[in-house]
């Protein structure tokens, strides 16, 4: 009940923000927007203050651990925490020095740090970096006019503070990725391409094949009001291909800048009394990096906070328990801020009057007052037409990008889930799931329908005409929502069903990830041909949300007509004469219980009064030793007396061959009627393990 109603109210609050977005205007919209976050801030770190751990609250555990805390140690490394916060704020402020320069725009560094940490002090009031990113784009465009190139500058430090999070996250990833435990191999490998692509990108669009690419993409962009615009965009992005060693001089602070940051954490954590043998520094430092681009891309809460506490909390758990996660990753927030407050003294004493003590563009002082106008004009002038027209109104836009989306997604989900379905089929792991079939793509619809959904909204946002709306968000929403599950999904198969749960070899790895890139491409080219003829009807939601359902619906009636019969309940057998003075036998397995947390086996802190009475009155064996780690393989020896090596299932995908002899086959022979309730999934009839029982009934989870 408590999970529906934090569902609930989180819909509440989306529903008043598209009212917001919808009914009001100018200043009052803001307000409103900014009303929803506050709210939605507070709400996120009560949930997290007040989450019980072991019967406390969060807030409980931080109060007692609070007061055991020695005053010096937390002082000592909360101000260690605050000076490498401090390092990194100066590679920043460093780094858009570099940025500007490659623009040809060159500020007093006394005036870029007090604009700086203006950004900062606002951005503690706006979500994620909007503050830092939006004042600082005003400030450089007002004073030297070159708004479109501050503004590329902009995106440019965007791109490399990404690749800068990630360079942390490939950094630390060898020493901190184990926090994660049997689940390392594998987010190691999803990961690491993931995080290579910013890098990827900056070497594309400024080294090879550099400005040529660069332009090539601008000038195929559907935005015929902006190509004035995008010219100086291609042109801005240009200037820094001329100049490379500044490039990878920005590229080194960016990563200077995110990996202090991260480090940060590693001492807020200390002065929180956790112990260096117990959270490392790579394994603070590792989780960091992945909750610093959690911070960034949340446009959700005020400063990131609240997702901050939660992703450290939830990564950092094991380490140092929920709570004093979630409390390190609080106290890095005011370690980082504390000092960005004096951001306020500039923001204050520069008033409408004040001017820099210079500002050159090309090496020549501008006109301020020149400058002033000419930052508002983004090269826009009159806007070209052409064969697509003009773009609608916005929040037409995006309403139509988001109807297109959601027709995207939740056709990609069908093909995933019906994909996904057919493979578990083809395993023989769904003789008896067979509504896996419609259950499946109702799942990925819904999922991918969603994501397609605000993926079109967003693009909506951009000044798109209709004609390429209805050409670019299917085929855009069709790839992105297909390719990348596709790419997980295959991977994850390949590591659990083919390679025993290790990695598989790398040029298979790279054989994958290549075929789906150029799937991508592919599908990118053919639904985009398929959307500019008349089947692009196909993307309005009045004719995908009846396929999609007729489809789940038609499979859901495949699997009622084809489908395993429900179980029934057959009658027993007469009892064999030679059976009469014999007892019945009842075998119960408890799933992955240690030995030792049982009193009956000299363990603590667990009562079991029944098996302790059970051990009392009967036998207990204290040198029986499991076959295997884990249940499918250990099982099937208790029930065939076999060896893992002799029956053989060991891995996911393997089922208990007919040719041996199970427990239940042995019983019945001699005349037993037997039954069996499993709950694990590796012992479901999918895998044959009901071979032998008269009954036998696998209960689903509910």
């Amino acid at each position: 009940m408590q999970a529906l109603a934090l569902t609930l109210e989180l819909l509440g609050i989306g529903l008043l923000a598209l009212l917001a977005r919808r009914l009001l205007h100018g200043a009052w919209r803001t307000r409103a927007t900014f009303v929803l976050k506050a709210y939605l801030t507070m709400r996120v770190m009560w949930l997290i203050l007040f989450h019980e751990h072991e019967g406390l609250t969060v807030y409980e555990v931080l109060g007692d651990r609070i007061q055991a805390l020695d005053l010096w140690t937390f002082v000592g490394f909360t101000l260690a925490a605050t000076a490498i916060k401090l390092v990194g704020i100066g590679a920043s402020i460093t780094r858009w020095i570099l940025m500007l320069r490659g623009q040809g725009i060159d500020l007093p560094v006394r005036h870029i740090v007090g604009a700086f940490f203006t950004g900062r002090f606002l951005g503690t009031f706006l979500p994620s970096t909007l503050g830092l990113d939006g004042y600082k784009l005003y400030d450089a465009a007002r004073f030297s006019g070159r708004s479109v190139e501050v503004s590329t500058a902009t995106l440019v430090e965007k791109l490399l503070g990404l690749s800068g999070i990630f360079g942390t996250f490939l950094i630390a990833l060898p020493f901190g990725i184990s926090i994660f435990g049997d689940y390392a191999p594998v987010l190691a490998l999803i990961g690491v391409p993931i995080a290579l692509t910013p890098l990827g990108l900056v070497v594309a669009a400024f080294f090879w094949p550099g400005p040529a690419l660069v332009r090539f993409i601008v000038q195929r962009l559907p935005l015929p009001t902006f190509h004035r615009t995008l010219e100086r965009v291609a042109e801005g992005a240009t200037a820094y291909s001329r100049h490379k060693a500044l490039l990878l001089g920005a590229w080194g602070l960016s990563l200077v800048s995110h990996f202090m940051t991260a480090a940060m954490y590693y001492f807020t954590a200390r002065a929180l009394g956790v112990r260096a043998d117990s959270a490392g520094f790579w394994d603070v430092t590792f989780a960091s990096s992945i909750q610093i681009f959690a911070t960034v891309i949340s446009p959700f809460t005020i400063a990131g906070e609240g997702i901050r506490e939660l992703a450290q909390g939830l990564l950092l758990q094991n380490q140092m328990t929920f709570a004093v996660a979630a409390a390190s990753g609080l106290l890095g927030f005011l370690a980082a801020e504390a000092p960005t407050l004096l951001g306020a003294i500039p923001w204050i004493v520069r008033g409408e009057s004040y001017r820099p003590a210079r500002c050159l563009v090309d090496g020549t002082q501008v006109d301020y007052e020149a400058a002033r106008r000419a930052a508002s004009d983004f090269g826009l002038g009159a806007p070209e037409g052409g064969a697509e027209g003009q773009p609608d109104p916005m929040f037409p836009r995006i309403t139509r990008g988001t109807r297109l989306g959601l027709a995207a997604g939740l056709y990609a989900g069908l093909l995933i889930g019906f994909g996904e379905a057919s493979y578990l089929l083809f395993l023989g792991k769904v003789t008896d799931e067979a509504q896996v079939f419609w259950a499946a793509p109702l799942a990925y619809g819904l999922l991918l329908g969603l994501a397609g959904g605000i993926g079109g909204a967003a693009l909506g946002v951009l000044p798109i005409p209709r004609l390429a709306m209805e050409r670019w968000i299917p085929a855009l929403g069709f790839a992105a929502c297909l390719v990348p599950f596709s790419l997980v999904a295959t991977v994850f198969f390949l590591y659990r069903d083919f390679y025993g749960e290790k990695l598989p070899p790398v040029a298979l790895l790279a054989a994958v990830v290549g075929i789906h890139a150029v799937a991508a491409l592919v599908l990118l080219a053919a639904v985009r041909l398929l959307a500019a003829t008349r089947l692009r009807r196909g993307f309005a939601t009045r004719v995908a949300v009846p396929a999609f359902l007729m489809c789940v619906l038609l499979a859901g009636g495949v699997n009622a007509r084809f489908g395993p019969a429900p179980p029934t309940t057959s009658e027993p057998r007469p009892i064999a004469a030679h059976l009469t003075n014999l007892p019945n036998l009842l075998l119960v397995i408890v799933d992955t219980l240690r030995a030792d947390a049982l009193s009956i086996y000299g363990g603590s802190g667990v009562e079991t009064p029944t098996l302790d009475r059970l051990a009392g009155e009967g036998s207990v064996f204290r040198a029986a030793f499991a076959q295997a780690s884990w249940t499918k393989p250990s099982i099937a020896s208790i029930l065939t007396s076999l060896y893992p090596s002799s029956h053989q299932a060991v891995l996911k995908p393997s089922r208990l061959p007919d040719s041996v002899v199970t427990l239940a086959e042995a019983l019945s022979a001699f005349g037993y009627t037997t039954g069996g309730i499993v709950t694990n999934i590796n012992l479901s009839p999918s895998f044959n393990f009901q071979q032998g029982f008269d009954e036998y009934r696998y209960l689903t989870p509910d």
